[in-house]
């Protein structure tokens, strides 16, 4: 959320709440190493203040975990 001062600095942007969404999944591959795919959504990304980017964002990854 943006802050006071920000707005105050900053008054011609229309500044809002920048939200996202995480969801993943842990998969066990075998006793050793487990994989989890990632898919992130943001919406109002920079806060709406930048004209040209206010769609919202999709971002996916993938991490693993390797046990020894």
């Amino acid at each position: 959320m943006p802050s006071d001062d920000y707005k105050e600095y900053n008054t011609g942007f229309q500044a809002k709440t920048e939200g996202h969404v995480e969801s993943y999944y842990k998969v066990h591959v075998n006793d050793h190493l487990s994989i989890s795919p990632d898919i992130q959504y943001i919406w109002n990304p920079y806060g709406k203040d930048i004209a040209a980017n206010t769609k919202g964002i999709f971002v996916a990854g993938m991490r693993a975990q390797v046990d020894f």
